[in-house]
């Protein structure tokens, strides 16, 4: 073996000692009732251990990101762990697997492909009639050829079936719920300095960053978002209604998206899938009634002309905070690119991770600290989250528990 080839290898050994996977038992699922999988975290240690300093982050991967992606488990968390003195957490949260188990590619689709784009059927069909398995292949060739990048409009006649793991899309809400689940596991076992527990996220991560202050106030000591939603994006969750889904084929020049199948509907009231206006509240920044005065720091970065996670529903986030929080916001323009941290205008910013934590940490003259090693925890805390037709309470225990609950009025 080669030196260079050995150092990989060598690197990667000491990657894998770092990242440990741990499990624990899920919340359950309060809206919905699906059964919940065992819940996965990966931890990554600073290589001198943990000592009375250590602090904990989470780094809350967005959509199409994983803790187990090179970025995230070689470079991202133990860049974190080492220069901050920090455990890094990672969450397999709730709907992270975003990957399909089958995708119904039938002849009415073929017809529609012939009449619209003049694609014939018969490249698509084996000599006994049947669907050829590497038809989006052979599809994202014709399309090429017509100079079609995007096609989207599959519905009635090709539907994605999501999630191997039997998830749904919950936007934030359970995610939010198994990343407090996993803090208090963390509690339990390591003597971390309770005056240092951050939430890191970009895009829906950072989302989800900003649920966790929101659903634990008094918990966090710092909470950095870089380009989150600010309330739930129907068009993700109530897929069927809006005949939109995620990509099933992307070759880099090519994209075609079906449409997944999620519960939620808009359409009927008394379906027990409803996406009604409490579990939109309970997914929403803008609610000040929400809030409660905390000394978690708040560090938000977010384009000025966001196309996925509206600018001006951060700037009204941002506006609530102000009242019950230190913060800091930036909103960044083509002037603040400077090919390190913000590298262009498109959503998220192409940001550098590591680079903005860097930032973050020059800003925060706490030093990433809070002013008291309590948490809601310990506290035992109990929210209610007036969400209009219903009340989702919150309650935490000082044996780490995190418990949801849903009151009727």
């Amino acid at each position: 073996m080669d030196m260079t080839n050995e150092s990989k290898v060598n690197r990667r050994a000491d990657s894998l000692m770092l990242n440990n996977r741990f499990f624990t038992r899920p919340h359950p699922d309060i809206e919905l009732g699906y059964k919940r999988s065992i819940l996965e975290y990966v931890l990554t240690f600073p290589k001198g251990g943990i000592n009375s300093d250590t602090g904990l982050i989470f780094v809350i991967t967005p959509f199409g990101d994983s803790p187990d992606s090179v970025y995230q488990a070689e470079k991202l968390r133990p860049f974190l762990a080492e220069k901050y003195n920090c455990i890094v957490a990672s969450v397999i949260y709730f709907g992270m697997d975003r990957s399909f188990n089958s995708v119904s590619f039938d002849y009415q689709f073929l017809d529609l492909l012939q009449a619209k784009y003049a694609i014939p059927y018969t490249e698509f069909l084996n000599e006994n009639g049947s669907i050829k398995e590497d038809s989006f292949t052979i599809l994202a060739s014709h399309l090429k050829m017509k100079g079609i990048r995007f096609l989207t409009e599959s519905r009635p006649y090709m539907q994605t079936v999501y999630h191997q793991k039997g998830e749904y899309q919950s936007f934030g809400f359970l995610p939010a719920l198994d990343c407090l689940v996993v803090l208090g596991d963390i509690l339990k076992k390591y003597p971390i300095n309770k005056k240092k527990i951050i939430a890191y996220g970009s895009s829906y991560g950072g989302y989800i960053a900003l649920l966790l202050g929101k659903f634990a106030p008094q918990t966090f000591s710092v909470i950095i978002d870089n380009s989150g939603y600010s309330r739930a994006s129907l068009h993700n969750v109530c897929t069927k209604d809006f005949n939109t889904g995620s990509q099933i084929y992307n070759d880099g020049n090519v994209i075609i998206s079906g449409v997944s199948e999620e519960p939620w509907t808009l359409v009927n009231e008394n379906d027990p899938c409803y996406f009604s206006d409490s579990c939109r509240s309970i997914r929403s920044l803008l609610e000040e009634k929400h809030r409660v005065a905390s000394d978690t720091a708040y560090f938000i970065f977010h384009g000025d002309n966001d196309q996925i996670c509206p600018t001006k529903d951060k700037e009204e986030v941002v506006k609530i905070l102000e009242k019950y929080n230190p913060i800091y916001f930036k909103k960044v323009t083509e002037s603040d690119l400077d090919g390190v941290v913000f590298k262009n205008m498109n959503h998220g910013m192409d940001a550098s991770l590591r680079g903005l934590f860097e930032r973050v940490y020059t800003l925060d003259n706490q030093n990433l600290l809070k002013n008291t090693e309590s948490t809601d925890f310990e506290n035992e805390n109990v929210y209610h989250f007036d969400c209009g037709n219903k009340i989702y309470q919150m309650s935490f225990s000082k044996d780490y528990q995190v418990k949801s609950q849903i009151l009727d009025r």
